[in-house]
């Protein structure tokens, strides 16, 4: 083995370590650590996702998410790098509200066992991926179950909207396919649009997140930019919605591997 190659291994065990202790690992630091470039860090974390020990994300890198078990059935998301953006901006700590939707499933799959959080959620199946994980609190709020395709697996209506409004969420998590020409978040029934009003107003910090997946558009009206702290998109905002963003200073992350 080279001098070059005894040095890369030495990095990825190095990264590998730090991975496992902190779930995720930033390019800046790791540069630092290993006196090296950017770049370098960059293919080193190329090489670890290729090979199935880290998962790529904006700035850095995540553990991967755990293997599906036979008959399971993975959320459709594809990577893109936004459940590990979505990730890095949860809290260590405290609590958090995730609606329904692929990428929120994705997210309560791959928070980190050891994490000491509470989830709050409408949704029976992000409530069941999280209740798995051995540190967290799983709030799910009951209420009516609709079998179709606007609703999902979501619950809604006023026992779900009475049980929200008792907790405390450190961050809400909002999932949509896409925005409204106005800015506007869009849901796709008055009742889920009540849900999300009542989140957004009850969190501390707010997180849109924007699949770019399409589908049956929402009809009502359920918050507006300026509800939000923080947007991770798939792709770049249109020019008039990002500088809508910007003077709100909405911080607006698009993973690399989206861009």
């Amino acid at each position: 083995m080279s001098a070059k190659q005894s040095g890369t291994a030495t990095r990825h065990e190095g990264i590998l370590a730090q991975l496992a202790r902190q779930q995720r690992v930033h390019v800046s630091d790791l540069a630092a650590r290993f006196d090296v470039s950017e770049e370098t860090i960059r293919r080193d974390l190329v090489a670890l996702e290729h090979s199935g020990d880290a998962v790529r994300v904006h700035g850095g890198a995540i553990v991967p998410t755990a293997a599906v078990e036979p008959g399971q059935v993975r959320p459709a998301v594809d990577d893109d790098g936004v459940v590990g953006a979505v990730l890095g901006m949860l809290p260590a700590s405290g609590s958090i509200y995730l609606a329904s939707g692929p990428v929120s499933h994705a997210v309560a799959e791959a928070l980190p066992d050891a994490a000491d959080r509470t989830l709050i959620t409408s949704s029976i199946e992000i409530a069941l991926l999280a209740a798995i994980k051995p540190a967290t609190v799983v709030y799910n709020l009951g209420g009516r179950v609709r079998g179709d395709v606007r609703s999902g697996d979501a619950q809604f209506g006023p026992w779900t909207n009475e049980l929200l409004a008792e907790l405390r969420i450190g961050t809400a998590v909002i999932e949509v396919g896409v925005m409204g020409q106005d800015g506007a978040v869009l849901a796709q029934t008055p009742q889920q649009a009540e849900q999300v009003e009542q989140a957004l107003e009850i969190a501390e910090r707010r997180v849109l997140v924007i699949t770019g997946r399409g589908g049956e558009p929402g009809l009502a009206v359920a918050a507006g930019l300026a509800d939000f702290d923080d947007i991770v998109s798939v792709a770049q905002l249109p020019r008039d919605l990002a500088a809508r963003a910007a003077e709100a200073e909405i911080r607006v992350v698009v993973p690399e591997a989206a861009a």
